[in-house]
């Protein structure tokens, strides 16, 4: 008896392409049912095959694959291109950078719902308002922690209950100025910032009128903690600003 083959239908995104020859390659899809999976995809230099336009990097739709390890792609429905997201260089480079971090962070096969929505959001934020990119890159980034089972807790000092002013990452803990271990150092601006992305919703974090220089200084300990937790260094990726996703 052969192999039994399944057909499924996945709304997905595609984060990765790796190509094997010229007219072959693995893409990595990111999708509401599975999560991440990794799909070979055939004939995607062919103007007349189904997979040409779904073998590239934040294309969206729901995706045709089949097989039984490895799967095969055999066409996509596409819902939107994001066009303008690859006209911009910085929501370009920080959309590759989250497809990196789920690509890193998530198990093969394991649905996230949740998270899938967050990271099309993103996306969608990325693509048509590209003013709002560093702002919806730290909602991210402290959405994901949570989503991942190790969310940053900055709303009170663990020992009191007073406002905190220093978060230790290592220890997930944070401190007020009487309890802080580093004496001086005030990030309270940034810890009231980060609970904000972890308790708004979407629209309304993006709403807020938030300078620059908050927003970085949120990174810092956002991607510390990630970093501490995870073992990936995004702080790194953002500053090399690098096209992660091959091609």
């Amino acid at each position: 008896m052969g192999i039994e083959t399944i057909d499924m239908l996945l709304e997905a995104i595609c984060l990765n392409v790796k190509k094997t020859s010229a007219t072959e390659a693995y893409i990595t899809l990111f999708s509401r049912q599975m999560g991440i999976v990794d799909v070979y995809a055939k004939n995607i230099k062919s103007t007349k095959s189904k997979n040409a336009k779904g073998a590239i990097p934040f294309i969206y739709g729901n995706y045709f694959i089949s097989g039984k390890g490895p799967y095969q792609m055999s066409g996509v429905d596409i819902k939107e291109y994001f066009y303008n997201l690859r006209e911009d260089y910085e929501s370009y480079i920080m959309a590759s950078i989250m497809a990196k971090v789920l690509i890193k962070s998530m198990p093969i096969g394991t649905p996230n719902p949740s998270l899938f929505e967050l990271y099309i959001n993103s996306v969608s934020v990325f693509n048509k308002h590209k003013e709002l990119t560093n702002k919806m890159f730290l909602y991210f980034e402290v959405r994901l922690s949570h989503e991942l089972g190790i969310g940053i807790q900055v709303d009170t000092c663990s020992i009191c209950k007073n406002k905190p002013v220093f978060y230790d990452s290592v220890n997930t803990e944070a401190f007020c100025s009487e309890h802080s271990p580093v004496k001086g150092k005030d990030e309270s601006l940034y810890l009231s910032l980060i609970s904000r992305a972890a308790n708004s919703k979407l629209v309304k974090f993006l709403n807020l009128k938030i300078e620059k220089e908050i927003i970085d200084n949120s990174y810092k300990i956002i991607e510390r903690h990630i970093f501490d937790h995870l073992g990936i260094n995004i702080e790194r990726l953002r500053m090399e600003k690098i096209d992660y996703l091959g091609g």
